[in-house]
């Protein structure tokens, strides 16, 4: 599948599934917009950033843990990452990841697999989420997740949005 130049690095497969397991299901499922169906990796010298979104929820996750010492980006297919994703679940050693501008291929144990890239370019993920926000909220997580799944059953089904009014201390 490999043509032309190619790069490769190496990650450690904790690092890659709980960037799978923590951007995958953000992704879109409407075929309308193929681009943002994937999984979109955003790798710099020092850190990975996984990026998905349904144009609802958008979710980022930055691992700066491994170093990939190189520059990149592509879009991965939501079949090939479920794939990875539940693979990888069952190892500990490194992932070899070796791509060129079209493919990339994963190695690791005894498994090789090889995916096509989502072609097209992926929105200016940066762009929606601010830079200088003031506001922090800090939250007990179980009873936020709790309190949202009793108002949620009253949202409405298109939009699933739930509006929160906050107060000092309330």
């Amino acid at each position: 599948i490999l043509e032309g130049a190619t790069q490769t690095f190496t990650i450690p497969a904790l690092t890659l599934q709980k960037g799978l397991e923590n951007s995958l299901f953000a992704a879109s499922t409407e075929t309308i917009r193929p681009i943002m169906t994937g999984v979109y990796w955003d790798i710099t010298e020092d850190a990975i950033t996984f990026v998905a979104s349904d144009t609802h929820k958008l979710v980022r996750y930055i691992n700066t843990e491994s170093k990939p010492g190189l520059t990149a980006s592509f879009v991965m297919p939501p079949k090939p990452a479920g794939i990875l994703r539940n693979i990888i679940s069952k190892t500990s050693s490194d992932i070899e990841i070796t791509m060129d501008e079209k493919s990339a291929t994963f190695k690791f144990d005894t498994y090789t697999l090889s995916c096509l890239f989502i072609n097209g370019v992926y929105p200016n993920y940066n762009r929606v989420i601010p830079q200088d926000n003031p506001f922090e909220l800090t939250v007990d997580r179980v009873s936020f997740l709790n309190g949202m799944r009793r108002v949620a059953l009253f949202a409405s089904m298109a939009s699933s949005l739930v509006k929160l009014n906050l107060r000092p201390n309330e």
